[in-house]
């Protein structure tokens, strides 16, 4: 049996299912701002978040004297794309410590073993001593795919220097995490 929908305006709109349908059938009335529908496309749209949060102890920390990216411990995260055409904000924060006078730590984001942001020289320490080293980022990347897409950060440091993500050296927690917001285009 049909449904018929007026509107106030005079028109109207009518829904019906197929003859052979013996279940129920359910329907999605998409989003309206009062303005304009709201869906899956609309531009600037949130589709869905991943997240990958990692409060560990000091104990537990990523280490490396390398000048070749190494992972980092627990900071990557995996989305599967609705769309091809969607961009993906990926959010970071974390820290750490970095020792070794006059050398360099480097930080890139790695999406499916390809590189897609690289800094060099993203802390620095002209002292022996312990110095922290803290980031906060934002990427947006347009893959153009609807296949599963992981994330990572990698870090590395100059000279031999000694860079130790998630440790603060002392009791307590250290806080890091990936945040992949997929957004349509």
């Amino acid at each position: 049996m049909p449904l018929r929908l007026r509107s106030a305006g005079g028109g109207s709109v009518l829904l019906s299912s197929p003859a052979a349908q013996s279940t129920d059938v359910a329907m999605e009335v998409p989003a309206y701002d009062g303005a304009k529908v709201l869906t899956d496309k609309t531009p600037g749209t949130v589709l869905q978040v991943v997240a990958q949060q990692n409060t560990t102890y000091a104990t537990s920390y990523s280490e490396t004297t390398s000048g070749t990216f190494v992972d980092m411990l627990n900071m990557s995260a995996t989305i599967t794309p609705k769309f091809a055409s969607s961009k993906f904000l990926v959010r970071s924060v974390g820290g750490g410590l970095f020792t070794a006078g006059g050398q360099s730590a480097g930080l890139q984001l790695v999406r499916n073993g390809t590189v897609v942001w690289s800094s060099t020289r993203w802390g620095y320490t002209s002292t022996g001593a312990w110095t922290p080293i803290n980031w906060a980022s934002e990427f947006l990347d347009s893959p153009n795919t609807t296949s599963p897409l992981t994330y990572k950060f990698q870090f590395n440091t100059s000279g031999g220097a000694t860079a130790r993500i998630g440790d603060y050296q002392g009791s307590g927690t250290t806080l890091s995490g990936v945040i992949i917001m997929e957004i349509a285009a």
